[in-house]
């Protein structure tokens, strides 16, 4: 009876899964995201950016090289970061569109979303 309880606490362990904040901000004039809070970078397999619409428009993507995922706290919309390779090109922002940014980790993920302002500040987007 003690390993079916073990097995069940296993099963239920290893099914976590973890939600990261992102959120969009400028960092040297460009328009940047940061995942995360503080403590160890989380690994990363993608990032997409979303423009919302019916049928939502991926305006940047990128995947990682590695198979368990590359520590990333900040990317910088258009950069690709060492260990990534661009899979969707960083298509123009329009102002006033509201985007939705994705990061797939490899313990969960987690997803933001922000607005540009016609004086260029960003805006976070409730859920």
């Amino acid at each position: 009876m003690r390993w079916l309880a073990l097995i069940a606490l296993i099963s239920a362990l290893g099914g976590c899964t973890y939600e990261y904040p992102v959120t969009a901000f400028i960092k040297d004039g460009r328009l940047a995201f940061r995942i995360g809070g503080s403590g160890r970078p989380p690994h990363v397999n993608r990032v997409e950016v979303e423009q919302m619409a019916k049928q939502p428009i991926t305006v940047w993507q990128l995947t990682t090289v590695k198979t368990n995922g590359s520590e990333l706290r900040e990317v910088t919309y258009g950069k690709t970061p060492p260990s990534f390779g661009q899979t969707a090109p960083a298509h123009p922002l329009e102002i006033g569109r509201v985007y939705t940014v994705y990061v797939d980790t490899t313990d969960g993920g987690g997803f933001g979303k922000f607005a540009i302002s016609e004086s260029g500040e960003i805006l976070q987007v409730s859920n």
